[in-house]
């Protein structure tokens, strides 16, 4: 949210604070061990999968439902031609934000966020070698899934080692 707070104030549709929590918090759900082993599809598009009846269960309407899905299915779809929803454009750029610090559109991109707010959440929520965690996901699933779509972006996980930005606090 904060992303949209400093650099998208006048977007004139923006996602529901329930619908974006829903979405940071399922974006990842295909990376749980369990989710990754269970399926041949990229951990991407079966997170969505899975995600798209959360929604439902605590009385979210299919709308909010089928939005927090589509984000989470294109959510590592950075540097593909064609349009995206703002909520979908939105986890790119938090996601892209968090695990490697650098976007091949955005100059500067660590004022994307200031260092108070980073400061205020990486205290709220300690990192807890994320980098290191999250790098060794993604070569397993490569591993596992050689034609995954994380193998789009090219040493992904390399980058995510490299996050220059989040290493003083792993």
């Amino acid at each position: 949210m904060a992303i949209t707070k400093l650099h998208f104030p006048d977007i004139f549709v923006k996602p529901s604070p329930s619908t974006w929590a829903l979405t940071t918090l399922l974006h990842d759900l295909g990376t749980a061990e369990e989710n990754l082993t269970a399926t041949r599809m990229s951990f991407d598009i079966y997170g969505g999968i899975k995600a798209l009846q959360v929604p439902k269960v605590f009385g979210g309407t299919s709308d909010q439902a089928e939005a927090v899905a589509e984000a989470i299915i294109r959510h590592e779809d950075m540097e593909v031609d064609g349009t995206i929803t703002y909520i979908g454009q939105l986890i790119q750029l938090a996601t892209t934000y968090d695990n490697t610090s650098v976007h091949p559109h955005v100059r500067n991109f660590e004022s994307m966020v200031h260092l108070a707010t980073r400061e205020e959440v990486v205290k709220a929520r300690p990192r807890l070698l994320w980098s290191e965690f999250f790098a060794r996901t993604i070569r397993k699933e490569e591993n596992i899934k050689p034609w995954c779509h994380s193998t789009h972006l090219v040493n992904f996980a390399e980058e995510i080692e490299s996050n220059t930005l989040m290493k003083k606090w792993e």
